[in-house]
């Protein structure tokens, strides 16, 4: 779940939009081949000072899901790179998710591909 944060700039609030993760370019239904760099670059937006870390996982349908990375979140920092190579043919769901300092799921963007 999200949540929105309010700002009082000069007696007037303001409300700040809830983080948003979405992919640079990565799209849902895209095909790739092995081998092939996948780009699950995350692109953050909104207010995101509660996010602590991101972890890009990899899951192919219908079998568990792993960590292929994790990066620490930087308040300047708005882009987080991270690419993968698969190596065999099938349905994959990349996830990367945000969490807070507490380690609580806070945002998560997904994106299903096909290897072939």
């Amino acid at each position: 779940g999200s949540y929105v944060t309010h700002v009082v700039v000069g007696g007037i609030v303001v409300e700040e939009a809830p983080c948003n993760l979405e992919y640079k370019a990565l799209q849902s239904g895209s095909t790739y081949q092995i081998g092939e760099k996948v780009k699950m670059h995350v692109i953050l937006s909104g207010n995101c000072a509660s996010i602590d870390k991101l972890k890009f996982i990899v899951q192919k349908i219908g079998e568990s899901g792993y960590v292929i990375g994790k990066e620490a979140v930087k308040v300047d920092k708005r882009i987080y790179y991270k690419k993968w190579s698969p190596i065999e043919i099938g349905y994959y769901r990349l996830k990367v998710s945000a969490y807070n300092v507490d380690g609580l799921l806070m945002e998560a963007v997904k994106a299903t591909v096909t290897i072939e």
